[in-house]
Order: structure tokens, then C-alpha cells, then sequence
């Protein structure tokens, strides 16, 4: 099969990178905003990682399947758009219902809801959507309009959104964050409605979805089991980090949601930054070592947030601009590295493998951290040790990966030999 794709508009560049932004709202919400939401009804921290990883679950059984499953149907209306449509309207819904909830009971049902749709629509196709519609001489700049985008998601909301969170004694504290997420899905919804088309492409095959021919087919490949240890790595490596931030800036350094909420958006301004420039850039560098370098300076927050004393603010910036470097480094490059492993008719099974790896890791973890949080005595720095074990492992095992066969220079290589 010829790999090879022409280049594509700025503008479709832009369109798909968009709604890397989209995605990203709801995330950021789910790691700033509803640990706090939850925190109102319960002080339990195993409740509180065990209602969050509702997403590592539904990351784990849903978007698999979905991704799975679009390479392998066609519509009049494309095979990925109409997962992503059918997760956004109860979405939407559950963004607006989630702060009127008078119960926990309520609330669970509403998180499971929203994490549910989060991985329909996003988790599941949207990434094999990117690589359907844009060439692999692109991706670099396609990952790093996305950092840009996604950071602008998460800054608007920690510099703009958390602060508007009030006090206790308001009837519905968090309501306007999640305004802002539902009014976001709604723009997600109209640019899949009316301005994405999705290019013919054969079903790769018919048959149903089975365990083993699912197994079969993640595994039909040697190489695909080191992209699945750096899944791993990094998937323990960000849960551990960035779960439950917020609850460690307010409990353990005592810092107000008015005053993490900017310093956690420093992550996302470094982000925003330089996105764009080592996108570009990364289409003419190494992806596989400037992602490795990114997993080994996370190392440096979580030997700051383990061992660090002296002033909470200064202490809690200083980890937030380290790992937002680190972070520009990992989130431009991994998406398009990890597509130079996989044949394009693969897209969708391979990725969706990648979120089962993920979720299937957080389903695991998030919970016992806080079962070890409980452990010792409510010191949100446990999973701060977790994250730094796991960031030197992802950095081995991406050095580990070798050049990718769907590379540029290896496509280049192969146009020679013909």
C-alpha cells in the first residue's frame, strides 16, 4: 500500500487541529475542576479516584472498540464523524447538569455520563481522523498546532474558568467551567457537522468485534509491543502527575484555586508558546529522541513535588514550567511518531489499542493512588513518586523504539529504490 498523501490546506490543518482544543476542554475539566466538584459531596480520596477514573474505564472499554470498529464501516456520512457527533450532544448535557447535582449518587451518574462521551467521541476517533486526512510530511506541524490549541484549551480554562469558582456557600460553586465546556462542544459539533469531510476509504473488513480478533489484530506486528510499553510508561507517567494536581496545591502547599489556577496555566502558556515552532521543526529533527528528552524532564517536577521546600507559590511555579517543557516536548512529537509505525489502513485498531494500554493503566492506577493517598495520611505527594519511576521508563523505552518504517526519511528511501 503507498503511504505517501499530498500535502493538505493550511486551512484543513487548522479545521483538524481545532479540534484538538475541543478535546482538550473536558480533560483539563475533569484534572482542575471536578476533583474539586466531587471533593464538596465526599473527603475520601478513594472515592474521589475511583469516580474519576470512570474515563480510564470507559478509555479502557469504548474507545478501543470505537476506533476498532471505524476502520472497518463506511457511511454517507464519513466512518469516524458520526462516533464524534454521537458523544457530543450528551456531552453537552451532562457539562450543564453536573453543578446542579444535589447528590453524590446524582453526580456519579452525571461523571459517568460525561467520561462515557468524552471517550466516544474524542478518544476513539479522532486521532485516526488526523491521520486519515492529513500526510505524514505534515504531522509534525499537525502536532504542534494541536499542543497549541489544546494548551490554549486548558490555559483559557486554568487562567480564566478556575478562578470563577466560588466559595462554598454559593448554591452552584463550579457552574460557570462548565458552562464554558458545554458552549465548546457546541463549536466542536458544528465544525463536525458542517465543515469536516472524511475521504472515501474501503473498509479494511467485515466481521464482528471479538476479544481474539481484536488481540490478533494490536498484535499482528513485533514492533507494536514497544509502542505499547511507551503507551504504558507515559499513561502511568501522566496520570500520576497530572490527576490530582489540583487537590495537591490545595492540600498539601495550601494554595486557593484563585492562585493555582494561573500557575497551572503557566504549563499550558509554555505550551501555547512553542508549539507551533517545534512542530515545524519536528518534522526535520529526530521526533523519537526530542520525546524521549521530554519524558526524562519530568522527572525534575516530581523530584521538586516529593523533596522541594521553602515558599508553596514559588515551589508549585517552578514545577509547573519545568513540566510544561517537558510536556511541549512529549505532546508535539508523540502523536506523530507513533504514526510512523503503522501502516495507514491500521489507524484505527493500532490507536485504539493505544487507549485501551492508557486506560487500561489508569483504571489501575488512579484508584490506588488514592488508596495510598488514604494510606498516608492524605499526602497528596505519593503519586508524584509514581510519576518520576514512570517518566525514566517511557524515556528508555522510546530510545528503545528505532526509526519507523512510515517515517519520512524511511518513505523517502522506499520512493528511491522504485
Amino acid at each position: 500500500m503507498d503511504e505517501r498523501l499530498p500535502n493538505v490546506s493550511i486551512f484543513l490543518l487548522v479545521l483538524v487541529g481545532s479540534l484538538q482544543f475541543c478535546e482538550t476542554f473536558p480533560n483539563a475539566l475533569s484534572g482542575s475542576v471536578m476533583p474539586l466538584t466531587i471533593s464538596r459531596f465526599t473527603a475520601s480520596a478513594k472515592l474521589i479516584t475511583i469516580m474519576l477514573a470512570t474515563n480510564a474505564w470507559f478509555g479502557f472499554l469504548v474507545a478501543p472498540y470505537v476506533a476498532w470498529k471505524s476502520d472497518r464501516i463506511w457511511t454517507r456520512f464519513g466512518r469516524r464523524r458520526p462516533f464524534m457527533v454521537g458523544g457530543l450532544v450528551p456531552l453537552m448535557l451532562s457539562m450543564v447538569l453536573i453543578p446542579f447535582a444535589p447528590s453524590i449518587a446524582l453526580l456519579f451518574v452525571l461523571v459517568v455520563v460525561y467520561q462515557f462521551c468524552q471517550d466516544f467521541w474524542a478518544s476513539g476517533p479522532y486521532q485516526p481522523l488526523c491521520a486519515d486526512l492529513i500526510p505524514v510530511q505534515q504531522r509534525g506541524l499537525l502536532g504542534g498546532l494541536q499542543v497549541l490549541l489544546g494548551s490554549c484549551a486548558a490555559y483559557s480554562l486554568n487562567q480564566w474558568g478556575v478562578p470563577l469558582i466560588r466559595d462554598d456557600s454559593h448554591p452552584h460553586p463550579d457552574l460557570i467551567p462548565y458552562l464554558m465546556g458545554a458552549a465548546v462542544m457546541c463549536v466542536a459539533l458544528l465544525v463536525i457537522l458542517f465543515l469536516i469531510r472524511e475521504p472515501y476509504r474501503p473498509p479494511k473488513t467485515t466481521g464482528r468485534f471479538t476479544p481474539f480478533r481484536y488481540v490478533r489484530d494490536i498484535f499482528e506486528n513485533r514492533r507494536y509491543g514497544k509502542l505499547y510499553l511507551v503507551q504504558f510508561s507515559q499513561s502511568t507517567m501522566f496520570a500520576s502527575f497530572d490527576t490530582l494536581i489540583a487537590l495537591y496545591a490545595h492540600h498539601n502547599l495550601g494554595l486557593k484555586p484563585s492562585v493555582f489556577g494561573p500557575i497551572l496555566a503557566l504549563t499550558n502558556l509554555i505550551m501555547i508558546v512553542g508549539a507551533l515552532p517545534l512542530g515545524w521543526l519536528s518534522d526535520y529533527i529526530s521526533k523519537r529522541y526530542t520525546c524521549a528528552l521530554g519524558f526524562l524532564l519530568v522527572a525534575v517536577p516530581c523530584g521538586i513535588a516529593m523533596f522541594g521546600s521553602g515558599e508553596p507559590k514559588p515551589l508549585f511555579t517552578a514545577m509547573c514550567v519545568i513540566y510544561g517543557v517537558a510536556c511541549l516536548l512529549i505532546r508535539v512529537t508523540n502523536f506523530p511518531l507513533m504514526t510512523e509505525y503503522i501502516p495507514r489502513d491500521s489507524y484505527g485498531t493500532i490507536i485504539g489499542a493505544f487507549w485501551f494500554t492508557r486506560a487500561g493503566i489508569r483504571v489501575l492506577v488512579i484508584p490506588l493512588l488514592g488508596v495510598f493517598i488514604d494510606m498516608f495520611d492524605k499526602d497528596y505527594r505519593v503519586p508524584y513518586v509514581v510519576a518520576f519511576v514512570f517518566s525514566l521508563l517511557a524515556c528508555l523505552a522510546t530510545v528503545w523504539l528505532g526509526e519507523g518504517p512510515y517515517s519520512k526519511k524511511a518513505l523517502a528511501r522506499q520512493s528511491a529504490q522504485v
